[in-house]
């Protein structure tokens, strides 16, 4: 389905869901600041996390990416649920380990192409429906496809790192074929 030029396609990892898959938990965090302004990059269970969360005046600033002058929102709080979690924990200044360990539930959402000879699309990636990661879709010099994460966010597991960035591939390639039989 196109809407002007965003082009909708939902992929579900089969891998990554499991029964009984709960809310994305925090599993730790470093300050590298002091109250009651500072940032800190946190663990989440499933082995990702979100660098340079900022803690300002008791709330929560997700970390803009700058590039070319300007700045983009690419990681995003879905849920108050996560953001009561975030707050708690960074007001704090240490947050308790999640006991889960599985891995979450990843969807890939909106794949919004763009004008560019390399990066040909932004995927929007949701993580238990409580975190939203905007992911690149990156055309390298040799004509292969491949995954640019923003600064902030990383993946420490490989599977979950191949996981999405295979989702995301065929989600552009539905979503290039939907439009081309148009």
């Amino acid at each position: 389905m196109r809407a002007g030029n965003k082009i909708l396609a939902a992929a579900v990892l089969p891998l990554l869901l499991a029964a009984g898959l709960g809310a994305v938990e925090i599993t730790g965090a470093d300050f590298p600041g002091k109250a009651p302004a500072y940032k800190a990059d946190v663990s989440f269970c499933g082995g990702f996390s979100v660098k340079n969360i900022s803690f300002q005046k008791d709330a929560v600033v997700m970390p803009l990416t700058e590039y070319g002058g300007r700045s983009y929102s690419d990681i995003k709080l879905l849920s108050k649920n996560l953001y009561w979690k975030l707050q708690a924990c960074l007001a704090k200044g240490k947050c308790a380990s999640g006991a889960r360990s599985a891995a979450p539930a990843v969807k890939v959402g909106q794949i919004r192409p763009l004008r560019s000879e390399t990066r040909l699309a932004n995927a929007e990636v949701s993580i238990d429906g409580e975190l939203l990661v905007v992911l690149g879709l990156m055309k390298s010099r040799y004509g292969g496809l491949w995954v640019a994460y923003p600064s902030n966010f990383k993946v420490k597991n490989a599977k979950l790192k191949s996981a999405i960035a295979i989702a995301v591939k065929e989600a552009y390639s539905r979503a290039s074929a939907e439009t081309q039989d148009k």
